[in-house]
Parts: structure tokens; sequence; C-alpha cells
């Protein structure tokens, strides 16, 4: 166990359950968030469905600064459609 591990040897960590998960967008204000859903909208009326392909994925850290969210990308799968 990770959390253990971290304990035994006295190393400070986030105690916070982890939960992982997947950010789709970030709405910064309500315009933002109107023009999503009326994209998502209008894309789910049109197709029927709100299933979408991908052919790639990213993995990004947010780092949180003064300045603003910065995302490093940690790993990048491409997979050919």
């Amino acid at each position: 166990d990770i959390r253990g591990s971290l304990v035994d040897k006295n190393i400070d960590f986030d105690r916070k359950v982890f939960n992982p998960h997947i950010t789709v967008a970030r709405i910064k204000d309500e315009e933002s968030g109107m023009a999503l859903k009326s994209y998502v909208s209008s894309r789910s009326e049109s197709s029927g469905s709100s299933v979408y392909k991908i052919s790639a994925i990213t993995l990004y850290e947010s780092r949180f600064s003064e300045n603003g969210p910065q995302y490093v990308s940690l790993f990048e799968k491409n997979q050919e459609v």
C-alpha cells in the first residue's frame, strides 16, 4: 500500500481520497457554458447519439499558479481510426 509506505517513511502527502476523473471541458464563465451546452445539444440531436469517436488521448497534469492553470502533458496515445 503506497499510503502505508509514505506514513512509515514519515513522508507528507495529500490525505484526501483520490478521485480519478476525466475533465472534458472547463467552463470559465456563463457564456462559455451556454456555448458548450448548445454545441453538445446540437451534436446529440443531429446524430441521434451522444457517442463520439476519438483518435487520441492525452493525460495532463494541472499545475495551478497565480497566472492560472498550466497543463503539462504526461502521456499521449494515438490510435489510427
